[in-house]
């Protein structure tokens, strides 16, 4: 039920505001509720509620409409990546494909060069022994190779340890590591320790927990 209040009675509460009394006071002398009051002593208040909820509806409906409406994703392979003698040049390329801060100018020759350092720092092997197009994924520690096809399971991608939205720089020395593709489209723009930490929620949860144990064939 609305209680309705006459004009007498909103112009004595915003008048009694006014000289100091407070919402907690109003509430106690005139029996009504807290959000009835500052509705009363601030009249942009309804409307800012108003606005904050259509808001949020409006960003529940635009979650919901982007599940059940997402188009497929279309991944496009550059062409040049077909050329073998090539993808590793332009998998260190696009390492810099940010428009402010792109290749134009660099030597890729050198660009190269210092990749390979980077990647195989000790005479032409990873620190597990491979050699080139072989390296291991800096997280998950799995090989994977810098030829392989894009989307295949072992398709080996440059990450920027801290995103350039956080940051970081396009410096293969120090903000350059070999990731999974796949490990790296779940990492994302996050930094390490907040990327891990959504993992260990992940491995502490109801559903990993479910399908560990029927991989050990104690459940399911």
């Amino acid at each position: 039920m609305t209680i309705k209040y006459t004009e007498e009675q909103k112009k004595e509460i915003r008048q009694l505001y006014q000289e100091g009394m407070t919402n907690a006071e109003l509430v106690k002398r005139f029996g009504i509720g807290k959000s009835s009051i500052s509705y009363i002593v601030d009249p942009t208040q309804k409307e800012k509620t108003n606005l904050r909820m259509k808001k949020n509806r409006t960003k529940f409906k635009r979650m919901l409409n982007e599940f059940v409406h997402r188009p497929e994703k279309i991944i496009q392979e550059v062409n040049e990546y077909h050329r073998e003698e090539r993808k590793f040049y332009f998998l260190l390329r696009s390492f810099f494909k940010d428009k402010q801060d792109n290749t134009k100018g660099v030597n890729m020759g050198e660009i190269e060069k210092i990749g390979r350092e980077v990647l195989w720092p000790y005479e032409g092997k990873d620190k597990n022994g491979n050699e080139y197009p072989y390296v291991s994924c800096a997280i998950t520690g799995k090989l994977g190779s810098v030829m392989a096809e894009n989307r295949s399971p072992e398709r080996i991608s440059l990450d920027h340890k801290i995103a350039k939205s956080n940051g970081g720089i396009n410096n293969l020395k120090t903000n350059m590591q070999p990731l999974l593709q796949s490990v790296n489209e779940m990492k994302r723009d996050y930094l390490e320790s907040d990327f891990f930490t959504i993992i260990k929620w992940i491995a502490d949860g109801p559903k990993y927990k479910e399908w560990e144990k029927k991989l050990n064939g104690t459940g399911g």
